[in-house]
């Protein structure tokens, strides 16, 4: 269809589509740029009303990088606002970059679902430029994702080595932070994948991240009470220095100070996110049974680990779980 070009930050980030049409008004994202059906007027802000519904042309970030749509009604409204007029929209038009718009992320949220990261890092390579904690940090989960799966020699994540790689991601996160410190998908993220570099770069480094992976995990929780995977993580952070032995333990020591942890404080961030998502993890319900078991619980135990070495494995690490739940399991009942 015909279009007409436009920039940000001097880059032609797209051409502005004149034929798409929505069904209605509504559904037009706000906080974007309004372009009139001549092409010769432009307004910079809100959606007003008084602005014809008729051809009105609206574009900001979407499928592909910037987006552009025409509204229609049938009657030919005249425009009841006058704007600056020029041959073409301006080159030098600013995006508000304080909202990215819910149908962007619900498609980046799908491709990552359906495991398409080619072309969800092709989308979300068009919007690099546009500052938003919301697409950086599912940025840095798309390229943990691709790191995990095509290793070090990924094409994707070409780089010097395993440590400055992730650094690269954690780098991403600490951004999107600056940008929405309540972000709480951002901190979750922050604390997977500093713990991630952390331990590609050895135990000092590791032992050093201990406290830094249990704030964000924490903040995660707060500011999203209903987030189970962080509170999944967080009890396993308790249990995995909880199973440290002595010797580990005192190397721990020599360089910070033996992080607080328990096994009351595990389970009863196990059992919390069992409520919220009954049976939907593996490793929930495998650590709810171990913690319970550590605790003297038997009976409890028993009852969390059939659970978990009865649940649907659908990823390797699932499985990886699985099969630990199995040998604990055999080992102890």
């Amino acid at each position: 269809s015909s279009g007409i070009n436009a920039e940000y930050g001097g880059k032609r980030v797209c051409t502005l589509v004149t034929s798409l049409k929505l069904s209605n008004s509504s559904s037009v994202p706000r906080d974007l740029y309004t372009v009139s059906r001549d092409q010769q007027h432009y307004k910079q802000g809100r959606h007003e009303e008084k602005w014809s519904q008729s051809g009105v042309r609206w574009w900001g970030l979407g499928a592909g990088g910037v987006i552009a749509a025409s509204v229609s009604n049938e009657t030919d409204e005249t425009e009841s606002t006058t704007a600056p007029s020029s041959t073409v929209p301006p080159t030098d038009l600013k995006l508000d970059s304080s909202s990215v718009p819910t149908y962007l992320l619900s498609q980046l949220d799908s491709l990552y679902s359906n495991g398409e990261y080619t072309e969800l890092l092709s989308l979300l390579d068009s919007c690099a430029d546009f500052p938003s904690a919301e697409l950086l940090w599912r940025h840095a989960r798309a390229l943990w994702q691709v790191f995990k799966s095509q290793g070090q020699n990924s094409s994707i994540l070409a780089r010097a080595d395993r440590v400055s790689q992730i650094q690269d991601l954690v780098d991403m996160l600490d951004k999107a932070l600056k940008l929405d410190p309540d972000c709480s998908a951002a901190h979750h993220w922050k604390a997977v994948l500093s713990n991630a570099c952390s331990g590609s770069a050895g135990l000092k480094q590791q032992f050093k991240n201990l406290e830094t992976m249990k704030y964000h995990l924490e903040r995660a929780i707060e500011l999203d009470p209903a987030d189970t995977v962080s509170m999944t993580l967080l009890g396993a952070w308790h249990v995995e220095l909880l199973e440290l032995s002595w010797v580990q333990r005192n190397f721990i020591s020599l360089y910070c100070t033996f992080p607080k942890c328990s096994y009351e404080e595990a389970l009863d961030l196990f059992l919390k996110a069992e409520d919220l998502a009954p049976g939907s993890s593996v490793r929930n319900l495998y650590l709810a049974g171990k913690a319970c078991f550590r605790l003297g619980r038997k009976s409890e135990a028993r009852q969390y680990l059939e659970h978990a070495v009865n649940c649907p494995a659908d990823t390797k690490e699932d499985q990886m779980v699985l099969e630990e739940a199995k040998r604990f399991y055999n080992s102890n009942f």
